[in-house]
């Protein structure tokens, strides 16, 4: 049982700080006005190649679990934003924006995803 606290804590620690970066993200963006939500889009891309480069160090380096509880599961979980993705998405569709609509989820999803990859590549390259 006490390991199970010790991880919700670690979780809720990583994931303290990943909304907080998340809000610094869209103070950062707060000025600029885009076809398509510029916040939501860097978090989601910038989370995902994070995600990626730090799996790839993790499952080469020994790193403890609540040290992979706290980055992966809490930081980036709380830095990366699916729901505000989707609900910026619904938005522009329930305004009728088809192609920002279009445009948004086509940059997010296969941005997200090229971005992982990104990560997992660096991270072979760096540490190995």
């Amino acid at each position: 049982m006490h390991s199970f606290v010790s991880n919700i804590i670690y979780v809720a620690a990583g994931g303290a700080l990943g909304a907080v970066l998340r809000y610094c993200v869209s103070v950062i963006f707060s000025g600029t006005h885009s076809f398509i939500p510029l916040p939501t889009l860097f978090v989601n891309i910038t989370g995902s190649f994070l995600m990626g480069l730090l799996f790839t160090c993790f499952s080469i380096f020994y790193t403890p679990s609540h040290t992979r509880l706290l980055l992966l599961v809490g930081l980036l979980g709380g830095y990366t934003t699916f729901s505000t993705f989707a609900f910026d998405s619904s938005a522009l569709l329930l305004k009728g924006d088809w192609v920002p609509f279009v445009l948004n989820l086509l940059c997010n999803n296969v941005g997200s995803i090229l971005a992982a990859i990104g990560g997992v590549y660096l991270g072979k390259f760096i540490f190995q």
